[in-house]
Parts: structure tokens; sequence; C-alpha cells
């Protein structure tokens, strides 16, 4: 019986929980086993030992980032783009995948590379806990590439996992990462600026135009499993959120509560209109609403110049 104090399981170990919640996915998931087989080939082809290391704890996250992915053939976009899920992507599920490198392009202020309505599907694994202005502008240009009914799969750690809930009630910090790199090239981007509750996640896809198909929390497996707390909801207490969404309509909101400060529909910009005149000035363009990222970029390259707005 649980007592104040006890964080995992009795009896239990890193080894066994990793086991069954492999097991589980090996269960459910038809080519897992080969999938796995290839996860681990391409884990252990990596040339820095440590870095080998590191990725073989991550095993149960990255089996299950493939499970999420439906059947090929097509193209998918794979934002951060990992080498190791890439292999039986390829291989079991007939995907071409188009990587962007880590850090290749702001996410939070870029357009992604890639036409409109052209991908099959959008990976975004393990990159949003690290957003710190802007997520919704990279989920609506996730749905401007996908063609309709695309799919977009997302990971990130889940803020409300009996982990950081344990870490929390023993005075130590309830993010997965929570440390800054210090000066050097892993300075930007390294810590986790914000992570997230399954129902915040649902919400920011909902916004951007996405229904949920599937969602559901798992542990990494690195520890023994957590004991639950009496009297708290028992669902969703995974330390990673998993979850597979289509594209259903438009973008509908550029910002969104609680995960902004406020609400603000999202406006698509008719970039061929022209600009609103007064006659005591010059050509001015209407103040609301902002201009986007993209939509500024796009401006700045007919222009040659600044597309900035005061």
């Amino acid at each position: 019986m649980w007592q104040p104090g006890k964080v995992h399981k009795h009896g239990d170990t890193t080894t066994a929980h990793r086991e069954r919640l492999l097991q589980e996915i090996l269960e459910s998931t038809p080519d897992a086993e080969q999938a796995l087989e290839m996860i681990l080939g391409a884990i252990g082809e990596m040339p820095d030992l440590e870095e080998q290391e590191h990725t073989l704890d991550h095993q149960v996250r990255l089996l299950q980032t493939y499970a999420l992915v439906p059947p090929g053939p097509g193209t998918i976009v794979d934002v951060a783009a990992s080498a190791i899920y890439e292999v039986p992507l390829r291989k079991l599920k007939q995907w071409q995948v188009n990587p962007i490198e880590i850090l290749e392009i702001d996410y939070e202020r870029d357009p992604l590379p890639f036409e409109d309505a052209s991908q099959d599907g959008v990976m975004l694994c393990e990159v949003m806990e690290h957003f710190v202005i802007d997520p919704m502008f990279c989920f609506n240009e996730i749905n401007r590439i996908l063609k309709k009914d695309g799919f977009f799969v997302v990971t990130t750690p889940n803020v409300a996992s009996w982990f950081s809930i344990y870490q929390a009630l023993r005075n130590m910090h309830p993010s997965r990462w929570p440390v800054y790199a210090g000066a050097g090239h892993k300075e930007a981007n390294h810590i986790h600026s914000r992570e997230y509750m399954v129902s915040e996640l649902t919400t920011l896809l909902e916004a951007a135009g996405f229904e949920v198909e599937e969602i559901l929390t798992r542990d990494y497996g690195i520890a023994a499993e957590y004991e639950p707390i009496p009297g708290f909801d028992q669902h969703n207490r995974g330390e990673t959120i998993f979850c597979r969404a289509r594209k259903v309509s438009p973008p509908q909101m550029r910002y969104t509560k609680p995960v902004y400060l406020e609400n603000q529909p999202f406006m698509a910009p008719d970039l061929s209109a022209p600009p609103v005149t007064d006659t005591t000035g010059p050509a001015q363009t209407p103040p609301n609403p902002p201009l986007s990222n993209r939509e500024a970029q796009i401006l700045k390259d007919l222009k040659g110049g600044d597309a900035s707005q005061d």
C-alpha cells in the first residue's frame, strides 16, 4: 500500500518496467518487433558511445513514436529529424522522410520549406517543449504544408506525470530537463522552456485545425514504475505524451488560451488585396491582424527588403 515518501512500486526494477512497456507496444503493433530490431541496430551504429548509451534509454519512446505513424507510402516531414526511427519508417512503412535537421531553421519564426498541401504527414517529436515564443506558429505552418487528412505525430514530455509530481513533492524541479547549457554550441534551445498537459496539447491541435485520433502517455522506462497516489486521477500519468492527429480544417486560432494570454482567431492573409489608402497621407495597410512570420517573409521576398510591421 502506498505511503507518503514512497515513489516506486515495491520490488520493481528499471529493467522490468522497460520490458513491460516494450511488450505493450509489441503486442499492439504488428510490425513492432522488426521495428525495434532496426531501432536498436541504428542505435548500435552511432559513433559516439555516450550518445549511444543515452539513446538506448529512450528505446520505448522511439518505438512508441514509430507505432503511432500510419503506414505509407507517401512523404512525411520530420522536424528536428531522428535518424533512429527513420530506418523502420522507410523500410517497414514505405515512407519517404524529408528531414529538417535540428535548428536548421527557427521553427517558431521561419516558414517550413515546403509547398502548401504537399506532405502526407509531419512529425514533431521532443521539440515543442523547447519553444519559447510561439508554438501556434509552428502548428499552423504544419497545417499549411499538410494535404487534406494529412497526419501529425507529436510527442512531448508530460508535465502532469507521476515523475513530475514526485519531483515536486520531494522539493525537486518537476520538469524533465530544467537545466541551461551555458555558453557554447548547445546554448540555444537546450532547456525545456515549457512542458505540457494532455489537455493543453489537445487545445493547441484543435486550434490549429487538427482532430486528435489517438493520444496516450507512457513512461520512458529509465526508472522503476511509479506508485500511483491514492485519491488522484490515474489517467495520463506517463512521462511522455504521444499523439496522432489529422488535418480537418484550416487553422482556427492564431493564439489560444490557456497556453497563450488571450484568444485571437486565425486570419489568412489576402496578399493580393490592395493597401488601404487615405487622402491625407501615404498608403496604409490595415493594423489588424498583424502579419505572421510567414506572411512577413513572403512580403519581404516580394519587396526585396524589410516587411516588418511597426
